[in-house]
C-alpha cells in the first residue's frame, strides 16, 4: 500500500513539473512549495526503497532535459517559443543582459526539470525497474518539448509567407476643418466576456449604459503582439503589434528609447492638426517604456504618480496607494482635473487615461468601493470590476456635462484580455474579447460583429474622429466600420499569431 500513495505523490509531482515546464501560467513561486511538500511526504511515506545507486540510463533523462531547457525557457520567456528571438541570441550572441532578463524562466525550468528527474530516479528505485522508468521519463520530455511545434509553426510561415511587411499603411488623412476633443479610458483587463450576465452577474451594468449611444464592437480579439497594457495602447494607435525587438519585449521595453519612430499613430496625426495631447495613469509612466512611447508620437503632457502625489492631500494618496500605483477612484479624479485646464487653455483635445483595477491575478479595489476606506489587493474580480466601470462612465458623464458644448468623441477599451487565470475556467477562450465602444457625435449607435483585434481600433478611431478617407486603413488594422477584411478575418487568430510570431520581417519592419 505505501508504494501505491508514494507512487501516486510521485505522479502528482511528475503532472506539476509537466505544467510548469509547458504552461506560462503556472508561477514557480505558488506550485514549487506544493511540489516540496508533497515530495518530502512521499520520501517520508517511502523510507530506504526509494533510495538506491542510480542506474546510468538517468543520463538519457539528463540528456532529454538539456535539449528541453533552452526552449521551455523561451516560452515562459515569451510567452511561445520565439524561434526568432532565438536567431537573433544566436547571431548577437548570448549577453548578461540576455541572462538576466531569463533568469526568473531558467530557474522556473531548473527546478521543474530537477524535480522531474527526482521522481524518475525513485520510482526507477520503487518498483526495482529503472531503465523502464528512465525510459518513460526520457520519452515524456521529449515529446513535450515545445520546440516541434514552434518550428512546425514556424517552417509553416516561411513555406507559405503572407508578406504582411508589404501591407503596413500609413494612414491617409482627410483634410477636414472639424476637430473633435477624443477621450480615450484604458480599462485595464476589463473585457467584454464580463457582460455574461450568467457567469458573472451584473458587474459589467455600468458599461451597458452607454450602449444605446454607442458604437459597440463585440468581436474584438487578442492576437500576439496586444496582450498587456503598452502592447494594447500601441495596437490601438498605431496598428501594431508590439512585437519582441532583440531583447525587448513584453513589459522589457523601458530600455526602447526610441518607439517605433518611423511609424505614424494617433498621437502624431493628432499632435499634426495642433492638438493639445495628455496621458494619465496611476503609476510611473516609466514602466515598459511607456513614457518614451507617448513622447515619441506627440503628447504634450504625462501626469503620472509623482505629479498625483503632488496634487492631493497626503493621507488621500496614502489611503489610494497599493503595491506601486494609485486606485483608479483617484486616477479619474486626477484626469478630471487635466481635463479642465485642458479645457480652458482652449484649443483639441485630446486625452488618454489609463486604469489598473482589474488587472489580475489580484485586483485593486478603489477606496470608495472598500469596507476599510483604502485601497485594497483583493482576490475577486467582481466588485473590482463594477467599480472601475462605475468610475469609467461616471468620467464620461462628467466631461459631457463639462465640456462648454465641444464635440467629444469617447473611445472605451479595455486594453487586453483579463489576466486573472481563474477566467479560463469560467470563459471559453473563443468567447473572449476585448471592451471597445466609441461615442461619436457623427457615428449611430449600433452593434459592430465583424472580427478585428486591437490593430483595427487605429484606423477606427481615425473614422470615428471624420479623418478617414476612402482607404480604411492603418498600420497594419483595417476599420472595423468598413467591408474590408481584417487580418483577423482573413488569417484567423491562430493563423494571424503565427504570422506574428515567426515572421522576422515584420519585426524589422515594425523596429527598423
Amino acid at each position: 500500500m505505501p508504494k501505491i500513495v508514494v507512487t501516486v505523490l510521485l505522479l502528482a509531482i511528475t503532472v506539476l513539473s509537466i505544467g510548469m515546464l509547458t504552461n506560462v501560467n503556472m508561477p514557480l513561486w505558488r506550485w514549487g512549495p506544493i511540489q516540496a511538500a508533497i515530495y518530502g511526504v512521499a520520501i517520508l511515506v517511502a523510507g530506504r526503497p526509494v533510495w538506491g545507486r542510480p542506474s546510468a540510463a538517468l543520463l538519457l533523462v539528463l540528456l532529454a532535459g538539456i535539449c528541453l531547457f533552452p526552449f521551455s525557457t523561451l516560452l515562459r520567456l515569451y510567452g511561445f517559443v520565439d524561434l526568432v528571438a532565438l536567431s537573433y541570441h544566436i547571431q548577437e550572441g548570448v549577453t548578461a543582459d540576455s541572462l538576466g532578463v531569463a533568469t526568473k524562466p531558467m530557474i522556473v525550468v531548473a527546478s521543474s526539470l530537477t524535480f522531474f528527474a527526482l521522481v524518475v530516479y525513485h520510482l526507477g528505485q520503487i518498483w526495482h525497474r529503472p531503465l523502464s522508468a528512465a525510459a518513460v521519463g526520457t520519452a515524456t520530455l521529449f515529446l513535450m518539448n515545445p520546440l516541434f511545434g514552434a518550428a512546425f509553426d514556424y517552417f509553416t510561415v516561411r513555406a507559405q509567407p503572407a508578406h504582411l511587411t508589404e501591407r503596413i499603411t500609413s494612414p491617409e488623412i482627410a483634410d477636414v476643418a472639424a476637430k473633435p476633443d477624443i477621450v480615450i479610458i484604458y480599462l485595464e483587463g476589463l473585457e467584454q466576456g464580463y457582460s455574461d450576465t450568467e457567469v458573472f452577474g451584473e458587474i459589467y451594468a455600468p458599461l451597458r449604459t452607454l450602449w444605446p449611444e454607442a458604437t459597440v464592437f463585440n468581436n474584438v480579439r487578442q492576437v500576439e503582439g496586444t496582450g498587456w497594457s503598452i502592447a494594447g495602447m500601441v495596437a490601438s494607435q498605431c496598428g501594431l503589434p508590439l512585437l519582441p525587438n532583440g531583447l525587448n519585449f513584453r513589459n522589457m521595453f523601458v530600455a526602447q528609447t526610441e518607439f517605433i519612430t518611423d511609424h505614424k499613430c494617433l498621437g502624431d496625426i493628432l499632435h499634426e492638426r495642433g492638438y493639445h495631447s495628455e496621458y494619465v495613469v496611476g503609476g510611473d509612466a516609466v514602466f515598459a517604456g511607456i513614457r518614451y512611447f507617448y513622447g515619441d508620437h506627440g503628447f504634450d503632457r504625462m501626469t503620472q504618480l509623482s505629479d498625483i502625489e503632488a496634487a492631493f492631500p497626503k493621507e488621500e494618496v496614502e489611503a489610494a496607494f497599493q503595491d506601486w500605483v494609485v486606485d483608479d477612484q483617484m486616477v479619474f479624479d486626477m484626469a478630471r482635473l487635466r481635463y479642465l485646464d485642458a479645457r480652458d487653455a482652449g484649443g483639441p483635445i485630446a486625452l488618454v487615461v489609463e486604469t489598473f483595477g482589474p488587472h489580475g491575478p489580484e485586483h485593486l479595489l478603489s477606496r470608495r468601493c472598500s469596507e476599510t476606506g483604502k485601497a485594497e489587493l483583493v482576490g475577486d474580480m467582481r466588485p473590482v470590476v463594477l467599480c472601475t466601470a462605475e468610475d469609467a462612465v461616471d468620467f464620461v458623464r462628467f466631461v459631457q456635462q463639462h465640456d462648454e458644448g465641444r464635440d467629444t468623441v469617447f473611445v472605451l477599451l479595455s486594453d487586453h484580455l483579463g489576466h486573472d487565470p481563474r477566467l479560463r475556467s469560467l470563459m471559453a477562450d473563443q468567447t473572449r474579447h476585448n471592451t471597445a465602444m466609441i461615442i461619436a457625435p457623427d457615428m449611430s449607435p449600433q452593434v459592430v460583429e465583424k472580427a478585428g483585434s486591437m490593430i483595427d481600433l487605429f484606423p477606427t478611431i481615425l473614422e470615428a474622429l471624420g479623418l478617414a478617407t476612402e482607404d480604411p486603413r492603418a498600420g497594419l488594422g483595417v476599420s472595423l466600420l468598413s467591408d474590408v477584411p481584417t487580418l483577423t478575418e482573413e488569417f484567423g487568430v491562430d493563423g494571424l499569431n503565427a504570422q506574428f510570431r515567426y515572421d522576422k520581417s515584420i519585426r524589422q519592419a515594425i523596429w527598423e
